[in-house]
């Protein structure tokens, strides 16, 4: 499981509080999780109802959102597109 480094905007961490996660992404796993033409953050962006942005230089995806939907984006990541093979 990849390691995370999160920062709560909020100090309720009821679902319904702000939240951001900082998920660290291998080079190599960069593309899947963006798609061709942003296409798969874009959709997962949607389906999860959170902001994603993608910083390519250092690895890193910010997750931002009510708190229960960026956790549930953040456990499909990591169970679907940055699973370990």
């Amino acid at each position: 499981m990849l390691p995370i480094t999160s920062s709560m905007h909020s100090t309720d961490f009821a679902a319904g509080a702000e939240c951001v996660i900082y998920v660290p992404v291998p080079q190599d796993k960069v593309g899947r999780l963006i798609g061709k033409g942003g296409e798969k953050v874009s959709s997962m962006s949607k389906e999860f109802h959170t902001k994603i942005e993608v910083d390519t230089k250092q690895g890193l995806v910010k997750l931002s959102g009510l708190s229960g939907d960026v956790h549930a984006l953040h456990t499909h990541l990591i169970l679907g597109p940055l699973a370990s093979e």
